[in-house]
């Protein structure tokens, strides 16, 4: 039973070969002690994980957060294949993302990139000589403060970025979940969620109105957070002149 893992996973474009997880007793310590309560901590855990999965499923948005060691992304999306937010990898790789989703499913990608990312791309195409610099600066100039456009005529972007694809990793059951004390986790009240094995992470769901899923954790110390439950997701293709189209960039900016 992975709780964390699965959300981990799963709500950033991954999932099972039949596009959905099951979180059941299906792992050896489940089965152990399978058809036996441990207690009203397991029973209350269980009721709180089921509810959390229902209100994330019902959901029409919802902004997931990832961290991993210095890398963040934080993405606002829909239903409907749209998303707008940002992406921190660290040097030359930090930006805006938007992403139009069309109602027969192709979208199309905008990237902005900061004014750090592009000062750390100059000082590296500086770094590796006159030769490559002559080449980086340009482009550089060319997207300062502009969208570097991908197009996605088969939907790829769209439907990584859709909140069905969150949904689906989501189990249809929720056992052997056991709810600890209520405490606070950045600032939130929340009640943590653990199965049996600890390696597997924990959930965390608001202690205070519905218990909508909040965080989920992983002892590696990735972490997944989710805010703004029901917030429009309000985007569009940025204006002409600030989009620059991804084949005016032949050979790209520069490899990290």
């Amino acid at each position: 039973m992975a709780l964390a893992a699965a959300l981990l996973v799963g709500c950033t474009g991954e999932s099972g070969a039949d596009g959905e997880r099951t979180w059941s007793r299906g792992d050896s310590a489940a089965k152990q002690g399978q058809g036996e309560k441990q207690g009203r901590g397991e029973e209350r855990g269980e009721k709180l994980a089921a509810e959390s999965f229902r209100l994330f499923r019902e959901a029409t948005s919802v902004r997931m957060t990832r961290t991993s060691g210095a890398r963040e992304q934080a993405m606002l999306m829909d239903r409907k294949g749209n998303c707008t937010g940002t992406y921190d990898a660290g040097p030359m790789k930090r930006a805006e993302v938007l992403v139009v989703t069309g109602p027969g499913g192709a979208s199309d990608a905008y990237i902005r990139y900061t004014a750090q990312a592009l000062a750390e791309i100059l000082d590296e195409a500086e770094r590796r000589g006159p030769a490559t610099e002559a080449e980086v600066k340009p482009r550089v100039e060319l997207i300062r403060g502009k969208y570097l456009k991908m197009s996605d005529p088969d939907g790829t972007f769209g439907r990584q970025c859709n909140l069905e694809a969150g949904a689906r990793s989501l189990p249809f059951e929720a056992e052997a979940v056991e709810a600890g004390a209520p405490t606070v986790r950045h600032g939130v009240r929340v009640i943590p969620l653990t199965g049996r094995d600890a390696a597997d992470g924990t959930l965390y769901v608001a202690a205070e109105g519905p218990p909508q899923l909040r965080y989920a954790t992983r002892a590696s110390g990735d972490e997944l957070s989710f805010t703004d439950y029901g917030t429009p997701v309000r985007v569009q293709a940025p204006p002409a002149h600030l989009v620059v189209e991804a084949d005016d960039m032949a050979g790209g900016l520069l490899d990290a």
